[in-house]
Protein backbone atom coordinates (compact mmCIF):
# COMPACT_ATOMS: atom_id res chain seq x y z
CA UNK A 1 0.00 0.00 0.00
CA UNK A 2 1.05 3.44 -0.89
CA UNK A 3 0.89 6.30 1.44
CA UNK A 4 2.07 9.79 0.97
CA UNK A 5 4.92 10.62 4.05
CA UNK A 6 5.09 13.76 5.88
CA UNK A 7 7.41 14.87 3.59
CA UNK A 8 4.93 14.78 0.48
CA UNK A 9 6.12 11.89 -1.12
CA UNK A 10 5.02 8.40 -1.60
CA UNK A 11 5.91 5.46 -0.12
CA UNK A 12 5.29 2.15 0.84
CA UNK A 13 5.05 0.94 4.16
CA UNK A 14 8.70 -0.58 3.90
CA UNK A 15 9.93 2.71 2.81
CA UNK A 16 8.43 4.73 4.99
CA UNK A 17 10.63 6.52 7.63
CA UNK A 18 10.35 7.36 11.51
CA UNK A 19 12.04 11.00 12.40
CA UNK A 20 12.26 13.27 15.35
CA UNK A 21 13.02 16.47 13.95
CA UNK A 22 14.02 19.36 16.24
CA UNK A 23 11.46 21.99 15.03
CA UNK A 24 9.82 24.93 17.36
CA UNK A 25 6.54 26.10 18.55
CA UNK A 26 4.74 29.21 19.81
CA UNK A 27 3.68 29.44 23.70
CA UNK A 28 1.68 32.04 23.59
CA UNK A 29 0.79 32.49 27.22
CA UNK A 30 4.69 32.98 27.46
CA UNK A 31 4.22 34.87 24.24
CA UNK A 32 8.12 33.03 23.27
CA UNK A 33 9.01 30.38 20.56
CA UNK A 34 10.17 27.32 22.76
CA UNK A 35 11.88 24.04 21.05
CA UNK A 36 9.77 21.51 20.54
CA UNK A 37 9.71 18.35 18.30
CA UNK A 38 8.38 17.28 15.00
CA UNK A 39 7.40 13.54 14.80
CA UNK A 40 6.70 12.01 11.40
CA UNK A 41 7.32 9.25 8.53
CA UNK A 42 9.04 10.68 5.86
CA UNK A 43 10.73 8.80 2.64
CA UNK A 44 14.31 7.57 3.21
CA UNK A 45 15.92 10.53 0.71
CA UNK A 46 14.09 13.29 2.57
CA UNK A 47 15.12 11.76 6.48
CA UNK A 48 18.81 10.90 5.24
CA UNK A 49 18.63 15.27 4.28
CA UNK A 50 17.82 15.62 7.80
CA UNK A 51 20.75 13.65 9.44
CA UNK A 52 22.84 15.46 6.86
CA UNK A 53 21.81 18.89 8.55
CA UNK A 54 21.79 17.64 12.04
CA UNK A 55 18.29 17.91 13.48
CA UNK A 56 17.42 14.46 13.41
CA UNK A 57 17.13 13.66 17.23
CA UNK A 58 17.98 9.75 18.00
CA UNK A 59 17.03 9.63 22.10
CA UNK A 60 15.94 10.52 25.03
CA UNK A 61 19.03 12.32 25.93
CA UNK A 62 19.08 14.11 22.68
CA UNK A 63 15.54 15.52 23.12
CA UNK A 64 15.92 16.40 26.91
CA UNK A 65 19.02 18.19 25.89
CA UNK A 66 17.00 19.87 23.28
CA UNK A 67 14.33 21.06 25.40
CA UNK A 68 16.83 22.39 28.04
CA UNK A 69 18.49 24.41 25.64
CA UNK A 70 21.41 22.49 26.34
CA UNK A 71 21.63 21.60 22.48
CA UNK A 72 21.70 24.54 19.84
CA UNK A 73 19.95 24.33 16.28
CA UNK A 74 22.84 23.39 13.34
CA UNK A 75 23.74 25.99 11.21
CA UNK A 76 22.24 24.41 8.07
CA UNK A 77 23.91 25.51 4.63
CA UNK A 78 21.24 25.28 1.46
Amino acid sequence: MTIIACCGHDVTDKEQVEVEIMDFYIDYDAEEIKNGVTCGLYCKSCSEEFERWGIVLHNQEQKDNWFSGKMEYPEIAT
